[in-house]
């Protein structure tokens, strides 16, 4: 999107229509190691009935963690 900004004279980009500043974001993704103790807790709760969620998002989460069982 830089290329459709503006710089002004004060360094700062800025949406050409508008005038708006835009601020630079910058965002780091994370990579999170879940123990087995932790999968199983997990799948645990997606069985039971106390898991509030669609049965079609309990099967995705159940399928993703045996997908990704080491």
């Amino acid at each position: 999107m830089e290329k459709d900004l503006e710089r002004d004279n004060a360094g700062n980009m800025r949406v050409p229509i508008t005038g708006e500043i835009c601020e630079e974001v910058v965002e780091d993704n994370y990579v999170f190691v879940v123990t087995d103790d932790v999968r199983a807790n997990v799948m645990k709760w997606a069985k039971s009935e106390d898991a509030v969620v669609p049965q079609h998002i309990r099967n995705k989460i159940l399928q993703e963690i045996e997908a990704n069982n080491p």
